[in-house]
């Protein structure tokens, strides 16, 4: 009751002020006042610091101007003195005038117009309740000048064409000005039906007839209804980039398995950060492909790369390709421009590379065979010198094409029942072995995504091989034998090339050999507890294997009881009791000798048993004692001599396998001695006498020099971040980027940079996140952030958390097991783990970010991190007085972030502190663009829309400030 009579109290008040108004209104008009006179009368009444808009001031006076059939220009020019001593606000008159409905009195409705054109260049506001109000009224009265086009054009009279070009005017004018219309922009977000009525209106208004003004009308009536085209993202592609090459040539380094939509979700991420179209992406990804193929021609990588480029790459363009044809033709036309690299590589490789990569993409289907004889017939006159058949040599292409079949044959041998075919197996694995055979088969399962699988069949022959049964004949039990030396071999060559945490299941599994490269095998130059594999040690077992290594006999007649798996575990335990002999001198060097080529002459697994458990023991000794264990490792890699080599089968193919694993395992645990000046690299560090740093430098200056990123180098950048931590490389590329002088040499190096944090990129991320506030805050620093540096590592930062935000598994399948993974919800670790299934898994699509997706948010750590670098940029913004270098980081920072996130960035724009904008509009309002405010909110959002309209007035008055000041 108390609350209703206080309403009434209100309500009476007010409409006590509105007749209060009226009367001075009406007194004015007989009297004439003049509209200083007028203004002096009316804050009699009202309050101080109170806007006439609480009792409709303008609507008062425009109900008096336009009372009659012409306009009362004395009582409109009380109107526009109010608006300029701010009684009322622009927002106001223009939804009062907007509801002007009285079209049949057109010297109103051309006063109207006029007294718009006037007051258009001041309309702003300075209050928060015309904040809101604003943008709504400024679309209303683009429906209204719509409606008084369409009015006068349908009702020809004396005004009829000064009517259309004055609605015309205003229109450009308004259209014209990047306030007003940011302002339609922002409304058309909050009224929608409004904006799909005006874009009917002007479609009506374009199908009259009307000679004279149709080109002006058209293109003005075109930007009303495309308003986003005024604030889209127009920043043209770079011409020349260096990012594709460096980020592919890490990313097959690192994840050479990695599946094809993982891939394909960083070249989306990529094409959105660089403004690509689909053809330019196409053409970058052909192109860097191709440069790294022939950086590592007549290498061990070559069938990496092979494989990559004529297999994978194909496939991974399918999953980019989005039905239209156009696109791809386009790209092989930009291809063919690069004649030089194309005739450098069909003469290395020995076929017609672009023929090559078009027979594949017509078995996807993205071209048909007649684009693919278009594109053959331009490339044809440099191919036919290239390959004559006197001196060419086998097609790389056409071997590993020839390898894909022979996969799939060996993957379905190894489903055959064990029992039934352990002779064929036996042959198939071993011919595998055969030459580069093993290399081309591993490469070809990492790009198709089928190593996961051959690693779980091999281990499942393992498994069945490792045990013989009473009812084995002696070949079986040898057959057996050797099938169990044979996977065991494999699979520690697989484990060394791509790691056991990519190749095996996320909990491990309980197969012989998993347990064995847990507990024995040295990985990555971490050795394992060298007592622990001694407890596994049967002495019986140990007696028995040492008489069978002291005898002459090549089978094991001498420990029958002992299976394959058994052998191995209590391999440990001889060499140990071998070495301790050694030793003690019980045991000369050429017994040593014999005992170690006996055991190697048995099976070829046991050395590489042998040598896990002297490597890992060698780790823990004093250095006086490495020479006996390390002679013993080094007896393993000598040759046998003809006399010494074992009649058995295949046994050279196991014995190079063998050599190779044993040398990987040594120099990982114990790198050769080097002069100074050379640097020796291994996948989990850089080994040198000179200085790291050094090493750094040498390597960034020919990476810089070149525009590109050598397989060499890409290597050496990961064993850096392996020896080092992120921190280090992060700490020290950036001090090489802030080195550079040159915008060119600055766009290369934040490229390559990139690139190379792709190596862990989350890591990297949280490094450069943290390591920006001391460039920002430190005074020892901050002097290298100028231009263009700061804005080089602006972009850079951006690039960083937009990779690093993708990367994030989303909370749901931070839980889910291996075997639960789709292809989006990849791990965020450096080494991303198989997905099951190849490249034509069913159900494996990839998902695009459209309008109705949801975004994703930032997951901990990144979200931390993030926050906390906007709290730092807030405290900059907050010293407008001390504008800086600083300062215009920040404002490149937030541009850099809406122009290269675009429909990704609200997940990261979200958490940008509500000062901060406001703060760096007042410290810089004259590099403060309106398309970059309404890009920083969400404007489907009320309070998006409500910071959004804040700060663009906040803009508009800074503007028109500086503006008076600069007149007066």
């Amino acid at each position: 009751m108390v609350n209703f009579s206080k309403n009434q109290m209100e309500t009476s008040k007010v409409t006590s002020k509105t007749s209060s108004l009226k009367a001075l209104l009406l007194k004015a008009w007989c009297e004439r006042w003049t509209d200083l006179h007028w203004g002096t009368h009316i804050k009699t009444i009202l309050p101080r610091g109170v806007s006439g808009d609480v009792y409709n001031l303008a609507d008062i006076i425009l109900q008096q101007a336009l009372i009659g059939l012409g306009p009362n220009q004395l009582v409109l020019s009380y109107l526009k003195h109010s608006l300029s001593s701010q009684l009322v606000s622009y927002a106001a008159v223009l939804q009062r005038i907007s509801k002007y409905d009285g079209f049949h009195k057109p010297y109103c409705i051309l006063s109207l117009l006029e007294f718009l054109e006037n007051i258009q260049s001041g309309i702003t506001c300075k209050g928060k309740p015309e904040e809101s109000i604003l943008p709504g009224a400024t679309l209303s009265l683009a429906h209204w000048l719509l409606q008084c086009l369409q009015h006068a054009y349908l009702n020809p009279g004396d005004l009829q064409q000064e009517l259309i070009r004055t609605s015309l005017r205003l229109m450009q004018t308004m259209l014209q000005c990047k306030f007003t219309c940011a302002m339609l922009y922002l409304a058309k977000h909050e009224n929608k039906d409004l904006y799909v009525d005006i874009v009917k209106k002007s479609q009506d208004i374009l199908d009259e007839p009307s000679p004279e003004l149709s080109d002006a009308l058209q293109s003005c009536l075109q930007e009303l209804t495309h308003l986003d085209a005024a604030f889209k993202n127009d920043s043209p592609p770079e011409c020349i980039t260096f990012c594709m090459q460096p980020l592919v040539a890490v990313q097959v380094m690192i994840n050479p398995n990695c599946n094809t939509q993982t891939l394909a979700s960083q070249l989306l991420l990529l094409k959105r950060l660089k403004n690509y179209s689909y053809a330019r992406l196409y053409f970058e990804l052909l192109r860097s492909s191709l440069m790294s193929l022939n950086d590592v021609l007549d290498t061990g990588e070559e069938s990496q790369w092979g494989a990559f480029t004529f297999i994978k790459l194909p496939h991974l363009i399918h999953r980019l390709y989005i039905d239209n044809s156009d696109d791809v033709v386009d790209c092989f036309e930009m291809l063919l421009e690069l004649f030089p690299l194309l005739d450098i590589l069909d003469a290395r490789c020995a076929c017609n590379t672009v023929e090559t990569l078009l027979t594949e993409l017509e078995k996807l289907h993205i071209l048909s065979e007649q684009q693919s004889k278009q594109i053959i017939e331009k490339r044809k006159e440099a191919t036919v010198h290239l390959h004559s058949p006197e001196t060419a040599s086998p097609s790389i292409s056409k071997v590993i094409i020839c390898a894909e079949p022979t996969l799939a044959r060996v993957l379905r041998t190894l489903d055959t029942e064990f029992s039934k075919i352990q002779d064929a197996l036996l042959n198939v694995l071993s011919q595998v072995l055969n030459g580069k055979s093993f290399d081309l088969i591993l490469a070809v399962a990492a790009v198709e995504g089928k190593l996961c699988t051959f690693v779980t069949k091999l281990i499942k022959i393992n498994d069945c091989s490792k045990q013989s049964n009473p009812s084995d004949s002696s070949k079986g039990a040898q057959t057996k034998m050797m099938l169990f030396d044979i996977t065991f071999l494999m699979l520690c060559s697989i484990v060394q090339r791509y790691g056991s945490k990519v190749v095996f299941s996320e909990n491990g599994g309980d197969s012989f050999f998993e347990k064995w490269v847990r507990d024995c095998m040295v990985e990555g130059g971490r050795p394992k507890p060298y007592k622990k594999m001694l407890d596994e040690r049967d002495q019986a077992g140990v007696d028995d294997l040492l008489r069978q290594f002291n005898s002459s006999d090549p089978e094991f007649k001498n420990c029958p009881k002992l299976n394959c798996y058994e052998i191995c575990l209590n391999i440990p335990a001889v060499i140990y009791d071998v070495l301790g002999a050694w030793e003690t001198s019980v045991l000369s060097s050429t017994d040593v000798k014999r005992i170690l080529d006996a055991m190697r002459s048995k099976m070829c697994c046991l050395p590489v048993c042998a040598a896990a458990w002297l490597c890992s023991y060698m780790q823990v000794i004093h250095q006086e004692a490495l020479l006996k264990p390390m002679n013993m490792v080094q007896q393993f890699l000598t040759a046998l001599s003809l006399d010494e080599t074992p009649q058995q089968e295949f046994f050279k193919e196991r014995s190079m396998l063998m050599v190779q694993i044993i040398r990987k395992m040594q120099c990982d645990v114990f790198p050769p001695v080097t002069p100074k000046t050379k640097v020796i690299t291994l996948s989990h560090c850089i080994v040198s006498k000179g200085n790291i740093s050094d090493q750094l430098h040498s390597v960034w200056e020919s990476s810089i020099t070149k525009g590109w990123l050598t397989i060499e180098a890409a290597h050496t950048f990961q064993s850096m971040i392996n020896t080092c931590g992120a921190e280090w490389l992060v700490t020290n590329l950036i001090k090489e980027l802030l080195k550079l002088l040159f915008e060119y040499e600055l766009n290369t190096a934040v490229n390559l940079v990139f690139s190379i944090f792709h190596l862990d990129i989350e890591k990297c991320t949280l490094r450069l996140l943290e390591l920006l506030p001391q460039y920002l805050h430190n005074k020892f620093l901050s002097g290298e952030l100028m231009e263009p540096q700061s804005s080089a590592l602006a972009r850079l930062t951006t690039y960083c958390i937009y990779a690093a935000a993708q990367l994030q598994p989303t909370p749901s399948t931070r839980k889910k097991k291996k075997d639960e993974f789709d292809d989006m919800d990849e791990p965020a670790a450096k080494i991303l783990r198989l997905a099951t299934g190849g490249e034509g898994s069913e159900g494996e699509s990839l998902v695009f970010t459209s309008p109705s997706t949801p975004l994703r948010p930032v997951q901990e750590p990144l979200l931390s991190a993030i926050k906390s670098l906007f709290s730092y940029l807030l405290i900059i913004t907050e010293r407008p007085s001390a504008i800086c270098q600083q300062t215009h980081f920040v404002l490149r920072f937030l541009e850099f972030l809406v122009t290269c996130g675009q429909d990704v960035a609200p997940p990261v724009l979200q958490h940008v502190p509500s000062p901060l904008v406001p703060n760096l509009i007042r410290a810089l309002p004259e590099s403060v663009a309106p398309s970059l405010i309404l890009r920083l909110y969400d404007l489907n959002t009320l309070g998006g829309r409500r910071d959004t309209s804040r700060d663009l007035c906040l803009l508009r008055n800074m503007q028109i400030k500086t503006l008076s000041h600069s007149l007066s």
